[in-house]
């Protein structure tokens, strides 16, 4: 059978997936499913569909990777979950991989694992290129393993045949995976007694025992259960799809993942599946500039062929050639006194290979001629630690990377990064270039002007030292002959912080310290306090990214009490809600009302209903928070707010309150 067929029926099984395994999404123990139930009348509309077509049209028109995270957010209005986060940072103007750990809760979430999948159908038979398409799409939203699985998924794809095994194929995974990937874990347990019919049940009841810390429904529970249904179906597509709805979780994707994947390798599912549904396709509302095809079998065909014109040949050179990665700083950056002008030189290290290559750099086995397309195949390429905070973009026919050396929070310390210039083309490029900050920052770099030859890179150490005030401008300015590149750095969320107060035996909950007092919340930054053991205390400004308060430091290892507050205005006003997650005592005011309130010390994630809540503001808003800490250390408290069509938003001025 043709890989064209093999790619069509495994796209009709991505449907058959989403509508089977969407009923039993949240499940938390193990469901043994004979097929639909309930039987749906149409498919579930889906945004990693959507993505198909997105990616499908990107790949037709030969887009590079690393301009992936701007191609989805022209194309997909999704605000849900972790696509939320990556969204947000690609419109901070931070691209893949940095858009999708950048300040993001969710990181290991799921979403990215049907996403990705399609690539090991549009570059089969090309691992290099279909880990270099995987790994940028799905860091748009996701970071270690919530990048590393989903991309080390489409790579076994992309090696595997039409009826190859389950183990075959978990092999190539488990041999792409770093050795740092927590499904590494779970992998011995999903192996286990096959072939006894209880052994996909007991490993699904048994999960949360034996692997507490990780969620069910985040990206590695959700490729466990998707990779246990292939190991126990016995070879059977249907099987596959079964097994991994039943253990419930993120179960629409790991069904789908499974379908799609045992469809591909064996034979395809029962016709039933899809021909129960109504034939129309059906994309969501989050789908822009894409038109979607008709119908369910126009969407497979449309994937088939685009996956049946990439594919190797003997002989033939893989898309892609990836090289380790280099170390971040080859040459020290500059010291910030440093004096730039003059005559002066600023020193660049000049390379004459892609050392910073915008493709994730495994080590993938070389070969040429002869044999060729089986070593592609047989090649277990490892998924290296890329730099999370590297940001890569395109501009006047050169590819420029930052990469981001601290969290680049505009205010001090220092922060300090690298950017690297590189000549894709094949011609030298005499290059003007300036580098150009918002009205009083320091800049010390080694930028100068320079030419380059044909492929060939330059980095420029570079430091930067934000003022104490902020300002809406937080951008530096890197000027290329007469363009010019926004290089963007996030407004510091700005808040007071006052404590620790005593947490006498659990008492601090529900006791009321000086700053929650007054009907109003109010506060005076100049009042001094006094706090645990009699120490005095004021409150002190601290700069966060826009979603994670570390408040650990403050209490010194012991239990306590502390406050956070901020004074802020929002862009417009409305409906806002806001969604928290902390594990221990947590009471949060809005303008004196008490909007959060929970003691519980059960950890939950993020975007859990018992962390939301909702508040109306004029444009403007004192927001007082009250952490509760007992004997045990505390995680960061996570913060985000989302106004009224469904976008996160952060404040837009921090106000000094007397």
């Amino acid at each position: 059978m043709s890989i064209q067929i093999q790619v069509e029926q495994a796209a009709l099984g991505a449907i058959a997936g989403l509508a089977l395994g969407s009923p039993h999404v949240g499940r938390a123990q193990f469901q043994r499913l004979t097929g639909y139930s309930p039987i749906p009348t149409r498919m579930s509309p889906h945004p990693s569909l959507d993505s198909w077509l997105i990616w499908q049209k990107a790949h037709f028109e030969d887009r590079k990777p690393f301009l992936y995270g701007q191609i989805l957010l022209d194309s997909l209005d999704d605000h849900t979950d972790e696509t939320a986060f990556g969204l947000f940072n690609l419109r901070r103007g931070f691209e893949t991989p940095y858009s999708g750990s950048l300040d993001n809760p969710l990181s290991d979430g799921p979403r990215a694992i049907l996403r990705s999948l399609v690539w090991g159908f549009l570059h089969h038979g090309n691992p290099h290129a279909a880990y270099a398409s995987a790994f940028h799409d799905a860091s748009i939203d996701h970071a270690s393993d919530g990048a590393w699985i989903p991309a080390a998924l489409a790579v076994a794809l992309s090696q595997s045949q039409p009826e190859d095994t389950a183990q075959d194929f978990l092999n190539r995974v488990t041999a792409i995976l770093p050795a740092e990937s927590q499904l590494h874990r779970i992998i011995p347990a999903i192996s286990k007694n096959i072939g006894n019919p209880e052994a996909a049940q007991f490993f699904a009841n048994q999960f949360a025992n034996n692997f507490s810390d990780i969620n069910r429904s985040h990206c590695i529970a959700t490729a466990a259960f998707a990779l246990l249904g292939l190991l126990h179906s016995n070879q059977n597509s249907e099987q596959a799809m079964l097994i991994a709805a039943g253990c419930g979780g993120q179960s629409d994707l790991s069904a789908a993942t499974a379908a799609t994947i045992a469809s591909f390798l064996w034979a395809p599912l029962p016709p039933d599946y899809t021909t129960s549904l109504d034939p129309a396709f059906l994309a969501t509302h989050a789908l822009k500039h894409i038109s979607p095809p008709a119908g369910i079998a126009d969407f497979a065909r449309l994937i088939s062929e685009s996956a049946q014109g990439k594919e190797i040949g003997v002989g033939q050179e893989p898309e892609a050639q990836l090289v380790n990665s280099p170390e971040l700083e080859s040459a020290p950056p500059p010291p910030l006194e440093e004096d730039l002008g003059g005559d002066q030189v600023p020193e660049a290290q000049r390379v004459t290979s892609p050392e910073l290559n915008n493709d994730p750099p495994p080590p993938l086995g070389e070969d040429s001629g002869e044999g060729q397309e089986q070593n592609l195949r047989n090649t277990a390429p490892e998924l290296a630690f890329l730099h999370n905070f590297k940001t890569t973009t395109e501009l006047a026919g050169l590819i420029i990377t930052i990469i981001y050396l601290e969290t680049p929070i505009a205010a001090p310390p220092a922060k300090k990064l690298q950017i690297t210039i590189k000549n894709p083309t094949e011609e030298t490029r005499n290059i003007a270039l300036a580098l150009n900050g918002p009205e009083g920052w320091q800049i010390a770099s080694r930028i100068a002007d320079c030419a380059l030859r044909p492929g060939e890179s330059v980095n420029f150490p570079t430091v930067i030292q934000p003022p104490t005030t902020t300002a809406p401008d937080t951008n530096l300015r890197l000027r290329v002959d007469k363009y010019q590149l926004l290089i963007p750095f996030l407004q510091p969320t700005q808040f007071s912080v006052l404590g620790p107060f005593v947490n006498i035996e659990g008492t601090g909950f529900s006791y009321e310290h000086p700053p929650e007092k007054n009907d109003q919340k109010t506060q005076s930054m100049a009042q001094p306090f006094s706090g645990r053991s009699g120490m005095g205390l004021r409150w002190q400004t601290q700069n966060f990214p826009a979603t994670e308060f570390d408040i650990e430091p403050v209490f010194n290892g012991g239990p306590g009490v502390t406050y956070l507050y901020a004074h802020v205005t929002w862009n417009s006003s409305g409906l806002i809600n806001l969604q928290t997650q902390f594990p221990g005592g947590l009471k949060i005011w809005i303008d004196g009302t008490l909007v959060t309130s929970y003691n519980d010390t059960t950890p939950r994630p993020f975007l859990h209903p018992s962390g939301s809540s909702e508040f109306t503001t004029a444009g403007e808003s004192r927001i007082l928070i009250k952490i509760v800490r007992g004997r045990d250390p505390i995680p960061p408290l996570r913060l985000a707010f989302i106004d009224e069509t469904g976008r996160i938003i952060t404040p837009q001025e921090f106000i000094t309150d007397p």
